[in-house]
């Protein structure tokens, strides 16, 4: 267990500690004496301009388009992975001389434990799940009202998306019905739902092949404020 996983533990138990102290079930709380671990946190790097570009390169064939796609829309958009592949095309709006998308909703992996005690923000769908399954993904609602927001789009990324949108259309014709037709922008060729696990191993795979140091998606955020201040 890393240091930085053991202070979440005790912070978890001083805090439900305290709440048991409030509610007199206890007399004092123990775990205020033990000093919390110290740990540094590992510093995230925004991938640079050059690498940016040789990863969409690496990205540009029918095995990792979504992962091109969610790339460009984290990168151009300063969005958060779960807010990219919840993107459903109801809410990319490709007409017009300004296109844009608006961020409504967030994919996550959620306990269904909690989905069915409603211990989670509001529920949109909930994506079917193998049976005995502990866990599903679901749209919910994003992180705070303030993630809820319209962003305006590049007009090379507005290109990038209404060809994929065209590439969509020929899965569904192709597969027919075995196409899973969520709407989602960031899904996989049978129309099934990208989560984070899927994206972590393909950034792996594409890091090792291109010889890049580890980035996790998230530094894409990085990256995309690199991008607007120069």
């Amino acid at each position: 267990v890393t240091d930085a996983t053991r202070q979440k533990i005790l912070k978890l138990l001083r805090t439900a500690f305290n709440f048991a102290v409030k509610l007199d079930l206890l007399e004092r709380n123990v775990f205020n004496k033990i000093e919390l671990p110290k740990y540094k946190e590992k510093l995230r790097r925004a991938a640079t301009i050059e690498e940016y570009h040789r990863m969409i390169n690496y990205c540009n064939n029918d095995e990792n388009r979504f992962l091109l796609i969610a790339i460009e829309l984290s990168v151009s958009c300063s969005c958060r992975l779960g807010e990219v592949t919840g993107l459903t095309w109801e809410n990319v709006h490709l007409d017009g001389s300004t296109p844009f998308i608006e961020i409504k909703q967030s994919l996550a992996r959620e306990s269904r434990d909690a989905i069915k005690s409603s211990n989670i923000t509001e529920i949109y769908f909930a994506f079917p799940t193998e049976k005995g399954s502990r866990t599903q993904l679901v749209l919910k609602q994003p992180k705070t009202e303030a993630s809820v927001r319209r962003i305006y789009l590049p007009s090379q990324v507005a290109k990038v998306l209404r060809t994929w949108k065209r590439e969509q259309s020929h899965y569904k014709e192709l597969l027919d019905r075995e196409y899973h037709d969520y709407h989602l922008v960031v899904s996989q060729q049978n129309g099934d739902p990208v989560d984070s696990t899927l994206i972590d191993k393909r950034m792996k795979k594409m890091c090792k092949a291109l010889e890049i140091d580890n980035i996790s998606f998230h530094c894409f955020r990085h990256t995309s404020a690199s991008l607007k201040l120069k």
